[in-house]
């Protein structure tokens, strides 16, 4: 483990972009308040910019939380096809493996029409395909899946919550906060988020 600082000439986003690119980072961490302002509502904080930008996990930590264990990890999974899950996974697992500890996915339905057991099998393969060891499968019903995913982070006293997002640009964030947002303001759990 090694750290460096570096001060980049540029406006945030493209300094960010700029930064990954050519040093090969494999883990940005954010301080963020959980707040947002009127102008961040259509640009995003910093955090936000960072997630949307960067092609590798980011870890946004709210200021004034700590740490109690990370002996759990709580992720949010959705069925998503050609192993895409899996590979999203893998920096999820190697995280992990350096806390030694168990990652719990967790995929929040909100009716009861789909089937437990299919969902369990197919969360239990993906597991196995992204090599994790310790790993607990939970399918949940709950109408919000922030709730739902931030309740069983609670249950469970767990040190961090995972959240895998598609990427959504546009003006489509003005009326969508994302999964991890809204996780990071309202429960203060630090949150990383993978990107498919």
């Amino acid at each position: 483990f090694s750290m460096d600082v570096a001060i980049v000439d540029n406006a945030f986003k493209n300094g960010i972009d700029e930064y990954l690119k050519a040093e090969q980072i494999d883990l940005i961490v954010m301080g963020t308040s959980g707040e947002e302002n009127a102008t961040e509502a259509f640009t995003g904080n910093h955090t936000d910019q960072a997630i949307r930008v960067s092609t590798c996990p980011v870890l946004s930590v709210r200021d004034g939380f700590n740490i109690e264990n990370m002996n759990r990890i709580v992720v949010g999974v959705s069925v998503i096809t050609d192993n895409q899950l899996a590979d999203a996974l893998v920096p999820i697992r190697k995280l992990a493996e350096c806390f030694q500890a168990e990652v719990h996915l967790v995929h929040i339905r909100d009716n009861a029409s789909d089937s437990t057991l299919v969902l369990d099998e197919y969360f239990t393969k993906i597991a196995g395909i992204a090599g994790l060891k310790k790993y607990a499968v939970r399918v949940l019903q709950d109408a919000d899946v922030a709730d739902g995913l931030a309740r069983y982070a609670h249950e469970i006293r767990a040190g961090l919550v995972a959240v895998i997002k598609n990427r959504r640009e546009g003006i489509f964030r003005i009326f969508s906060n994302s999964l991890a947002e809204k996780i990071v303001r309202e429960e203060g759990r630090p949150v990383v988020t993978v990107k498919l």
